[in-house]
């Protein structure tokens, strides 16, 4: 795993997917207690955890989702899901959900965001499914604020449960981007094992708690090299093409009909 503090350098990207923020029992989305899904074009609440402010408010379980904070959530991405509660404010402000009932009665609840209290392991997952075809991916997150002598450990775990990777000890300022970056054969196994499945990467101190700011942004994002490698190759080929023919017409060695012709014939094969 290569860990940096620079920006994504990739040549393409697949997807690229918000986190859900949690406490060390990995349930939480965003400080609302909520495990939002998707049903056709709806986006609903699939899970509401004990003790958050979902439960208080008793927003119902299969509920389809309406709004946020006014923003209406047909047809969004679940990360986008997360990214209105994320811009939603911070910890004891109110975040106002709308949804359609089973019963066909529309509704809003007004529900207040708490956040984990400082910990000693905090869950992060995938918002929605990771894509497949991608042949790396990287992790991006705020170190948390830790005790001077306090170092932090990083687990990814695969859906049957084992340890995917595991890297440490890591240190630094509170606040600091990092990137975590995965590829066969260079950091884990074969990504092929997180397709179309949620990605779970667990971080760990090993003196006294850690508080991660709930409010930064993290996020995973998908390559496929290999694909961008060929689509690179052949967008240079088909400008070196397009160049000669144009020379060839500007010397008045073919015809229009034929620049043209060729003209076309090289633009649809991209």
């Amino acid at each position: 795993m290569r860990l940096t503090s620079s920006a994504l350098s990739s040549l393409v990207m697949v997807a690229c997917i918000a986190t859900s923020f949690a406490g060390n029992d990995g349930k939480d989305v965003c400080g609302i207690g909520v495990k939002f899904g998707l049903k056709g074009d709806a986006v609903i609440v699939e899970e509401v955890y004990p003790g958050w402010g979902a439960d208080k408010a008793r927003l119902p379980v299969g509920s389809k989702t309406v709004s946020i904070d006014g923003k209406a959530t047909k047809g969004m991405a679940l990360q986008n899901v997360v990214g209105l509660l994320r811009e939603g404010g911070g910890e004891g402000d109110i975040v106002s959900i709308t949804v359609l009932e089973e019963s066909g009665q529309r509704k809003t609840y007004e529900i207040t965001r708490t956040f984990p209290p400082p910990s000693d392991e905090v869950t992060f997952r995938t918002a929605a499914k990771a894509p497949a075809g991608f042949d790396s991916w990287t992790f991006f997150w705020n170190l948390p604020e830790i005790a001077p002598d306090a170092s932090l450990v990083y687990r990814v775990i695969q859906p049957d449960g084992k340890t995917y990777m595991s890297y440490g000890p890591i240190k630094g300022p509170p606040g600091q981007l990092l990137k975590c970056d995965f590829s066969k054969g260079f950091a884990g196994g074969d990504p092929i094992v997180f397709f179309n499945q949620d990605i779970v990467v667990k971080i760990m101190v090993d003196t006294g708690k850690m508080k991660f700011d709930p409010k930064a942004n993290y996020r995973f994002q998908f390559h496929n090299t290999v694909k961008a490698i060929k689509k690179q190759t052949t967008e240079t080929g088909a400008a070196e093409r397009l160049k000669q023919t144009k020379q060839l017409f500007s010397q008045g060695l073919i015809s229009k009909e034929d620049y043209d012709k060729k003209v076309k014939e090289i633009m649809d094969a991209l």
